[in-house]
């Protein structure tokens, strides 16, 4: 058996970001669709984004008509979606005729972060909601999502360099693999497009192997099998749904671990 690294959890805290920074990632899941010429993406990327800005000005105009800041929150995570363009062009010029000026307040750009301003604002004197609203808008603003919110918002969170971690295995039970033994942690569910992190990190006693794995079709995303007790896998999910993570002790020493998802 080779020697193992040491992992000294005294100094997890101010030394974590240089360790995850220092690990190697995995290539994201490729397609495995044959190539399409460039004139039918950008055909088909400019359909879907029509789409989708649709979809985000439907939900803006109805979240100001009710107030509503989850609409609001809906329609900004819609809107970063939307491909821009990028060529420079002269400003609009408007005018309604026949009619008097407008005097309530302009509808929101479509934009996330206006969007998430203007459902900030509707939650009016609702501390609570507007809490709520606020962690939710910082979130979706991020750009660094992972696990979904409403599976992550309980689980426990540790903040390594720029990176916020919920624990997976939050209950002791789950905390301490024999050797040959697995963990299995199931339908983990991760966002669209968005980074997906998972990290394992062990005491450094034995030698931690992670899989993870697609829910729904079983073919594996990734895997980290070298001969330490940090482990790391990083894809980029498709879709948002499923992921099976697995965790097996295959060294010669029981073990106990952690496993991080980013949130």
């Amino acid at each position: 058996m080779m020697s193992k690294k040491m992992f000294n959890w005294s100094l997890w805290g101010a030394t974590g970001a240089m360790i995850l920074a220092a690990m190697v990632s995995l290539p994201a899941r490729a397609d495995d669709a044959p190539a399409k010429p460039d004139a039918e993406l950008n055909s088909a990327d400019a359909t879907a984004s029509m789409s989708v800005a649709i979809q985000a000005a439907q939900l803006a105009l109805e979240g100001e008509r009710r107030h509503s800041p989850m609409l609001l929150l809906a329609a900004a995570e819609l809107a970063g979606e939307i491909k821009l363009g990028t060529r420079a062009v002269a400003a609009v010029r408007s005018e309604t005729s026949g009619q008097d000026d407008d005097k309530g307040a302009p509808l929101p750009e479509l934009e996330p972060k206006a969007l998430v301003m203007r459902a900030i604002e509707h939650c009016g004197d609702n501390e609570a909601l507007k809490s709520s609203i606020e962690s939710l808008g910082a979130r979706l603003l991020s750009g660094e999502r992972g696990i979904v919110y409403r599976q992550g918002k309980d689980l426990p969170k540790r903040k390594i360099g720029d990176t916020t971690f919920v624990i997976v295995n939050v209950k002791s039970d789950h905390q301490r693999l024999d050797p040959g033994i697995e963990y299995t942690a199931r339908n983990v569910i991760f966002e669209a497009k968005k980074k997906a992190q998972v990290v394992v990190v062990g005491d450094g006693d034995g030698d931690l192997d992670l899989w993870v794995y697609d829910e729904n079709s079983g073919g594996m995303i990734g895997k980290d099998t070298d001969t330490t007790s940090v482990c790391e896998v990083i894809w980029a999910p498709i879709y948002e749904g499923p992921f099976r993570i697995v965790v097996k002790n295959v060294g010669s020493t029981w073990e106990r671990f952690y496993v991080l998802a980013n949130w």
